[in-house]
Order: structure tokens, then sequence, then C-alpha cells
């Protein structure tokens, strides 16, 4: 059973799929404290602080929605709501698609100028950033029609990394796909490990 609120559901699917129709009845929109599904989102992101909610269109999927909070300080900070929930299954399909397209990262890496976009510093070290959209807002809108309950992974003890598991043709076809929608839509860029850790996310 999972638990969201007051209510339980039998699976992770139902909860999502209960957290999504409340998304997409509220369309575009600004969530403060007063409004009555200010809870269920503060229940999903589980962090103090939070003084409201937004929903804005997916930048890659016009159909879709993706959400951000804002803290006291300002700051705005993307989140899946897709993530209600949150547990060591899901903390490692978010691990396996990273790790799925490491190789496209390094490649992309190896093949540009080591110059960061926002500093242009040229020695440091440096990292590779999804600019517009972010990682979450391409895996949130990759996900938005796929049912993770079926996800299957396996441990690489040579490289300590977390895939899915090659030996079911089901999460082989998955990591192809998003491979591909990742590659299709990303937007990277180089920045030097300074910027890409003050960057706002």
């Amino acid at each position: 059973m999972y638990s969201l609120e007051k209510f339980t559901f039998k699976t992770k699917k139902e909860m999502q799929d209960y957290v999504r129709s409340i998304v997409y009845s509220l369309g575009e929109t600004v969530i403060k404290p007063d409004n009555p599904h200010f809870t269920l989102f503060q229940d999903i992101v589980k962090k103090e602080g939070i003084v409201e909610f937004h929903i804005v269109k997916n930048p890659i999927n016009k159909k879709a929605f993706h959400m951000m909070y804002k803290l006291k300080n300002g700051s705005m900070i993307d989140f899946s709501w897709l993530k209600c929930g949150l547990d060591s299954v899901d903390n490692s399909l978010i691990k396996a698609m990273r790790n799925e397209i490491y190789e496209d990262i390094i490649n992309f890496k190896k093949q540009c100028v080591k110059k960061c976009v926002f500093c242009d510093v040229t020695d440091s070290e440096f990292h590779v950033d999804h600019h517009e959209p972010s990682f979450k807002q391409l895996s949130d809108s990759f996900l938005e029609d796929k049912n993770i309950d079926i996800m299957k992974y396996k441990y690489n003890k040579d490289n300590k990394l977390t895939y899915f598991d090659d030996n079911d043709f089901r999460m082989v076809v998955f990591s192809n796909q998003w491979k591909d929608y990742h590659n299709k839509n990303c937007n990277l860029q180089i920045l030097c490990a300074r910027c890409n850790l003050t960057k706002s996310k």
C-alpha cells in the first residue's frame, strides 16, 4: 500500500494517476499555502521552507505539465510529481536513467571545447549540464506515459552503478527509447565545476 495525504493506494501507478489528475485539472497555476492542494505537493516534496508551487507547461511536450517550488530565499527548484511516494526503487529508476546516457554525455564532453559557457574559464574541472530542458524536465516528460512498476535493475560491481536489467526485453526497449528521446531533446552545455554547482536548478 502507498499513502499520500489521507489517501492510500494499492500501487505507485494508482497514486501517480491520482496526482496526475490533480495537476492536469489545475493546469498552469501558482499554488499558495491557502490552496487546498498545497499540502498534497508538500507531502510529495517533503521539504521545509516552501512558499508556493508552480505548475507550468513542459518545455518539450506542450501537452504535459512540469512543476517547480519556490523557497523563502526566492529560488525556484524543479521537482517531479511523478516521483510521489519515492522509495529505493524509484531512486534506482533515476540513477539508471542517468547511467544509461553516461556514454553519450562523455562523448559530448570529449567533442566540446573545454570552456565554461558561464564564466569563460578554460583551466578547470568541467561538467556537462542539461540546459533548458533540465534533466528533470526531460525525465518527467519521458516518464509521463510509462509504467514504472515493471522496472528491473542490475548493479554493476565494477563501476558501482545501477542500470536497467538487459536480461529483460522490456528493459532493453525502455532503455533504447529513453536514450533516443534524451539525445533528440537534450540541450547540453559545458560548465566549470564551480558554475555547475552554483547554477540554479
